[in-house]
């Protein structure tokens, strides 16, 4: 229904463009700025976030098992369900050919190329120049490196979210053409590879649509144009765009499927107001971040101020607009006492939260003021007054953006958080585990946990960052990691762990390794050691 509604725009609204504007020589595919674009924000993507990005080893070493269970058979995460079923089916299956750090590298190119496909048609589309992207995907990195609201990100690692905006943005290019058909295709193909990212594009285009409409009915000097597509194209678009949606839809909505309410309440809290309140917890969200993003929604309302009327400008504005709504009815449902538990219909309202409501408004707001930026500029260079010095300060303005996004410091240019002789004392540990342990064996870090699966290709027994999506699974990793923590608590009573205390551990967990750092100190000789980390195998 949502993205009906979002095709009948298209239909109504912005296929009968102004014949004479630039907008309307929009239908031709310009290579050459997607090309620059890969390119940029491939380059940019290895410059800032060094491979293993903080998610690659999470979602490379879910699609690896899911394509080979028989790698680190056991692990607790990998068993778990599969909500991002169509990255692993088709990104992961480049871990079937390729080594980790290769697959990562390949994963990159290939979804930022689908993002520069994707940022081009919009950019082309809404603009009606095709360099005009080109133009402002520097200053959208730079905001990118500056900060966001809710932890929302686009140019780093691999994972399912970046070929879903890529999609989205691809298919809102088209809508703002008037080619329904690839427009709902390319809407089903956002929600398959991210539901949540698709669908809540999906949604703000349904409300973008209705607030056209509704201006239009309002506004004597803007009269509906003649329909140029039938029922039946648009019913097309809608079938073919649900169609695509089924695969990354179905095992998602699988993962929300009711069983124990308790259970169910459980996991909510664990997942909205503890492990993932950094992203969906409103009131966790630092002051500088209700800032950051109030200043970027005054420019961009700053810069519309001369812009043209047409059809397509109205309906992004439009989306634009009802993305931070989402984010706003977002920090509402969020609003209340903490802890979150004490908050009034605390059922419900974190049953919503966990949707991610912030995470489409933290993306669509830095893309949309470096749209409107780069066509503000090239009004004022386009002037009769223009000079070559304000063409050379555009220049230069764009190449000191992406000089200075690469140089902002960055917490993901070092996802591990180790200095590089940890990192590689850390490596050497985990490498040493792949080398003399059985692929079975089920090892724990007890202080670190990065990359684990990445570097020793053992299952792990739970790690804090691999979280599950579904109820049941959350839950017992909850359990799992409180079992380790009272199991470290008892044993340093004495403040030393001894051989007997780690075969408790192992009866109680299975465990056959423990790798560790700064804890101990432990009264038995590691099977392995250098400066920094130990293996211990449990008795």
């Amino acid at each position: 229904m949502a993205l009906e509604a979002g095709t009948v725009v298209v239909d109504a609204a912005v296929t009968q463009a102004e014949p004479s504007s630039p907008q309307a020589r929009t239908e031709r595919f310009a290579w050459g700025p997607v090309l620059c674009l890969w390119v940029l924000l491939t380059g940019w993507s290895l410059l800032r976030v060094p491979i293993p990005g903080v998610n690659e080893p999470h979602y490379l070493g879910k699609a690896r098992h899911w394509w080979n269970p028989d790698w680190c058979p056991g692990d607790f995460f990998l068993d778990s369900s599969n909500p991002h079923l169509v990255y692993y089916a088709t990104f992961g299956s480049l871990t079937q050919w390729l080594a980790f750090d290769q697959a990562a590298f390949a994963g990159r190119a290939i979804g930022l190329l689908i993002v520069a496909l994707g940022w081009q048609r919009l950019s082309q589309s809404l603009t009606g120049r095709r360099w005009d992207g080109v133009l402002a995907l520097p200053v959208f990195l730079t905001l990118h490196a500056t900060g966001n609201f809710s932890g929302e990100w686009l140019v780093g690692g691999t994972e399912s979210k970046v070929p879903a905006y890529g999609f989205l943005f691809w298919a809102i290019g088209n809508l703002l053409i008037g080619r329904l058909l690839p427009a709902g295709a390319l809407a089903g193909l956002a929600v398959s590879f991210h539901p949540l990212v698709g669908l809540w594009g999906v949604i703000a285009g349904a409300i973008a649509t209705a607030g056209v409409l509704l201006q239009r009915r309002r506004r004597h000097d803007l009269q509906p144009t003649e329909t140029t597509y039938s029922l039946v194209n648009i019913a097309a678009a809608v079938g073919l765009g649900v169609l695509l949606a089924l695969p990354g839809l179905i095992p998602a909505l699988q993962t929300l499927e009711g069983g124990d309410p308790q259970l169910e309440h459980a996991a909510t809290q664990l997942q909205v107001a503890e492990r993932l309140s950094h992203h969906l917890d409103p009131m966790r969200f630092p002051k500088t971040a209700y800032w950051f993003a109030g200043s970027l929604l005054a420019i961009w309302l700053l810069l519309l101020r001369d812009f043209p009327n047409d059809s397509r400008q109205r309906w992004w504005r439009w989306f634009v607009l009802s993305a931070v709504f989402i984010a706003v009815v977002g920090i509402a449902i969020g609003f209340g006492p903490r802890p979150m538990a004490q908050m009034p219909g605390f059922g419900w309202r974190s049953s919503l939260l966990k949707f991610y409501p912030f995470r489409l408004g933290d993306l669509i707001l830095p893309v949309a003021v470096s749209l409107a930026a780069v066509q503000a500029v090239m009004s004022w260079t386009q002037q009769p007054s223009a000079s070559v010095s304000k063409k050379s300060l555009l220049t230069a303005g764009l190449v000191a953006c992406v000089i200075g996004a690469i140089s902002i410091p960055f917490p993901d240019q070092n996802p591990s958080r180790l200095s590089p002789r940890e990192q590689e004392d850390w490596i050497a540990a985990c490498h040493w585990l792949r080398d003399h342990t059985e692929r079975t064996a089920q090892v724990y870090a007890t202080d670190v946990g990065w990359a684990i699966k990445w570097f020793a290709e053992r299952p792990e027994y739970v790690n804090y960052k691999d979280v599950p999506q579904d109820a049941k699974s959350l839950v017992e990793w909850n359990q799992r990691l409180w079992k380790i923590a009272r199991w470290r608590i008892a044993v340093m009573a004495d403040g030393q762990v001894t051989p007997e205390e780690l075969a408790d551990l192992k009866q109680q967990t299975g465990l056959y390794a423990l790798l560790v750092g700064r804890f101990g100190p432990v009264k038995a000789k590691p099977a392995y050691a250098n400066e920094n980390y130990r293996v211990y195998v449990l008795p």
